[in-house]
């Protein structure tokens, strides 16, 4: 009956059109080879259908069709995984491209599936790249250890999950990698996930950024005179007024100073240079670490920023200035002291430098 299989192959019904096309694939037909590439690319079945009846006829002319249908389906996993089984079943190695293609699915099921097919064509990951992806699928997170820059790509289009927060464990890989690709990739994530409130549930790059120490302090300097350039850009623009544009403000400002505060001593050169910024926001930045740095350099810093034309650096100078145990020494640094205070109680965000009041 493999006439009349053939003949349903071309039936007007989709659901007949299938089941030929299942029962060919068992019977291992490879007349019906061409019909069902010819359905394939009319889109006239189910591509995993299809690719199904393929896969168990084992006709090579099937690989590249089978291949461009991957790069269309990658990330959807019920035909990318089928289409990937065709292929493995199959066996010829002009898949391994289109195979590792898939390990940068969206999809996690379709990037486990492709790992095992690759595996069973004795391909094996040559750059590191390759083998981020591998380890990314497999979720063997030890295996970024040792990893060059070229992993971190694969790391960076992994960060979010479907809620936009960070997931833990790459965060981890990327210090795993270090070096400044990474730095900035985790400045990047810092400042977004404060732009959207995540800081609570940061997956841990605060304390990612904190132990790569030295080489994470002046980009984070360098990158934070851009994000306080783009607010305000924003407070100038429409919606300016709006209180989620301070709040996003409060929330940079706060998450720049954990990380400065938390590298300690080796940030004290960047902050130096951003206490001196013509924005008087990063000068807060500046400030408020400042606060954590036991320096000799540190007091004198601060003491220059109670002058300061901006009375949010004041207010946040003597706070950090207290914090060291400073009192003023004599009636020129008395009257800064008292300048500062009296704007305290009328700076428009009565919480500014409120982390430095409480006590450790």
């Amino acid at each position: 009956m493999i006439w009349w299989k053939l003949r349903q192959l071309k039936s007007g019904n989709p659901w007949k059109r299938s089941e030929a096309a299942r029962e060919l694939g068992r019977s291992r037909e490879r007349r019906a080879v061409e019909p069902l590439l010819a359905l394939m690319r009319t889109r006239d079945i189910d591509p995993d259908v299809a690719a199904a009846a393929l896969g168990s006829i084992g006709d090579p002319r099937a690989v590249e069709p089978l291949c461009e249908c991957l790069s269309r389906h990658r990330d959807t996993p019920r035909v990318a995984c089928e289409v990937m089984l065709a292929l493995r079943d199959i066996g010829d190695r002009r898949a391994i491209p289109f195979l590792v293609s898939a390990l940068e699915s969206v999809d996690p099921l379709v990037r486990e599936r492709a790992v095992e097919v690759l595996a069973q064509l004795a391909w094996t990951p040559t750059s590191d790249a390759e083998k981020a992806l591998v380890a990314l699928a497999k979720k063997q997170w030890d295996a970024f250890r040792g990893l060059g820059e070229d992993a971190v790509p694969v790391l960076a289009d992994a960060l979010y999950n479907d809620r936009g927060q960070a997931i833990p464990e790459v965060v981890n890989a990327l210090t795993m990698i270090a070096g400044l690709a990474a730095v900035e990739v985790l400045i990047t994530m810092l400042f977004r996930l404060a732009r959207q409130g995540y800081l609570g549930e940061d997956g841990g790059v605060v304390q990612a950024l904190v132990s790569m120490g030295p080489c994470a302090a002046s980009p984070l300097a360098s990158r934070l005179r851009q994000e306080m350039q783009r607010v305000r850009e924003a407070l100038a623009g429409p919606g300016g007024d709006s209180p989620n544009v301070t709040w996003a403000e409060e929330r940079i400002r706060e998450a720049t100073a954990d990380v400065f505060r938390g590298i300690g001593g080796p940030s004290l050169q960047p902050l130096l240079e951003l206490i001196g910024d013509s924005d008087d926001r990063v000068r807060i930045v500046a400030a408020e670490s400042m606060a954590f740095i036991h320096d000799h350099r540190v007091v004198p810093a601060l003491e220059r920023a109670l002058a300061d034309t901006s009375f949010g650096v004041r207010v946040m100078a003597l706070k950090a200035l207290r914090r060291h145990g400073w009192e003023p020494r004599d009636d020129a640094s008395r009257r800064l002291r008292d300048t500062a205070t009296f704007s305290s109680t009328e700076h428009p965000y009565l919480g500014l430098g409120r982390r430095l009041d409480q006590k450790e």
